[in-house]
C-alpha cells in the first residue's frame, strides 16, 4: 500500500473519530438539531466528517506538489483538530452520562479528557504526521511535560 493511499485512508480515519467525538459534544451545548438525534442523521454527520476530511487530504497531495510543506500542515491539522475533539469528546461524554458539569469531579473528568487528548497527541504526531521511528522511553515524559 502506498503512503498517499495510507494518509488518504488514516485522514479519513481521523474525519470519523472527529465525527464521532463531535457528536456529545453538540448535544451537550444544545445543537442537536444540527446533528439530528436520530441515527442516520449521526451516522451522515460522521461518515461526511471523514469523507471530507479524506478530500483534504487529497488537496493536500495536490498542492505538496508545489510546496512539500503541505502535507505535513495537513497532517498536523488534521491531528490538532482530532486531539481537541478527543478532549471535548471524552470530557462531554462524562457530563451526558453523569450530569456532573462542575465541582471536583468535574476536575476529575477534565484531567482523564486531557490525558487522553495528549496520549492521542503523541500517538498520531509521532507516527503519522513526523513518521518517527525513535522507540525511547523517555520521549513520551517529555511530550507530557511539554503538553502540561
Amino acid at each position: 500500500m502506498s503512503q498517499r493511499y495510507k494518509d488518504i485512508v488514516f485522514a479519513g480515519f481521523a474525519g470519523i473519530l472527529i465525527g464521532l467525538l463531535a457528536t456529545p459534544v453538540l448535544i451537550n451545548l444544545g445543537f442537536a438539531d444540527i446533528v439530528g438525534n436520530s441515527f442516520w442523521a449521526i451516522s451522515a454527520f460522521v461518515i461526511s466528517l471523514g469523507a471530507l476530511t479524506a478530500a483534504g487530504m487529497i488537496a493536500a497531495y495536490f498542492l505538496s506538489r508545489f510546496a512539500p510543506i503541505f502535507l505535513q500542515l495537513a497532517k498536523f491539522i488534521v491531528v490538532g483538530v482530532l486531539n481537541t475533539l478527543v478532549d471535548f469528546g471524552v470530557l462531554n461524554i462524562f457530563i451526558y452520562f453523569t450530569g456532573v458539569a462542575l465541582g471536583p469531579l468535574y476536575v476529575f473528568f477534565k484531567s482523564i479528557s486531557f490525558i487522553a487528548g495528549a496520549l492521542n497527541s503523541y500517538v498520531w504526531n509521532k507516527y503519522w504526521t513526523f513518521g518517527s521511528k525513535n522507540k525511547d522511553p523517555k520521549e513520551i515524559v517529555q511530550f507530557f511535560a511539554v503538553s502540561m
